[in-house]
């Protein structure tokens, strides 16, 4: 099975550019995860989606606020059952609110139940320029892995999407100059630790574990994608029995159509 993550930065606009249709095209993939989709219900674009792609069912998560976040799983594969938010229990617990607003209303889980495993597509929130929201990061990364571990006591986990973080200094450019930064900040690397603290794999780094400049977004100044000056945000996470069959996880550098570029793994 492939499936795909993107990070599309705004639906409608993958699809007017033709880039959705490149990317299913070209790749054919199984499932497609989709971050920051920007869209409600009632905002899909003109084209009827799902005459233009018949063979994918659609499951969206929308923000509360118009064109913000959201996620979407598109896949051929009837799941299970389809979630969009973290339980009850998990939004209790933890204080997911502040200045800017409430993570969990604004769709940034779509997780689906398979034969085999969970699917989960996250868009974790940015801790923005000033740190401003690095608190409630620290929140939603604690609240995500209660959320992810609670689902692998059922079967195993790969979750995917837009981290908002590069984890080592292999995973960004310019390490030295944006330490301490938002996206590569002490605490924002300390959760991601904690995923593979908690015996989830990084299964990209795992599979090159010294390869350089392999990134997934890049910033729209200076002509960053043109001179490869970007960041590794974007991943695939797995339980360990999936990570020991070696699934292969790939970047789509190639790929055009949105400041990320589409990641995949297949199991």
């Amino acid at each position: 099975m492939n499936i795909y993550s993107w990070n599309v930065n705004g639906l409608r606009a993958v699809e007017n550019k033709g880039a959705l249709k490149h990317l299913l095209d070209q790749e054919n993939p199984d499932i497609v995860c989709f971050q920051e989709i920007k869209i409600q219900a009632d905002q899909l674009p003109p084209q009827n989606l799902d005459e233009k792609y018949p063979d994918y069912l659609k499951f969206y998560s929308f923000a509360d606020r118009k064109g913000y976040s959201g996620t979407a799983i598109w896949s051929k594969v009837q799941p299970i059952q389809v979630l969009h938010n973290f339980s009850d229990e998990i939004l209790t617990e933890f204080d997911l609110s502040d200045a800017f607003g409430d993570a969990s209303t604004e769709g940034r889980i779509c997780a689906a139940e398979f034969d085999d495993f969970w699917l989960i597509t996250v868009y974790t929130p940015n801790s923005k320029g000033d740190l401003g929201r690095l608190k409630l990061r620290q929140n939603w990364d604690r609240a995500f892995l209660k959320f992810v571990k609670k689902l692998e006591s059922q079967k195993p986990v790969v979750f995917c999407g837009d981290l908002n973080v590069a984890h080592e200094e292999i995973d960004l450019a310019n390490p030295k100059q944006n330490r301490g930064k938002h996206g590569f900040t002490d605490e924002e690397r300390f959760g991601f630790d904690e995923f593979l603290n908690a015996s989830l794999n990084d299964v990209f780094r795992a599979q090159h574990p010294n390869e350089p400049e392999l990134y997934t977004w890049w910033s729209h100044y200076a002509k960053s994608r043109e001179r490869n000056v970007g960041w590794r945000i974007d991943y695939f996470i797995t339980s360990s029995s999936i990570a020991s069959k070696n699934p292969k996880a790939k970047i789509y550098p190639q790929i055009m159509g949105s400041d990320h570029c589409p990641i995949s793994l297949e199991i």
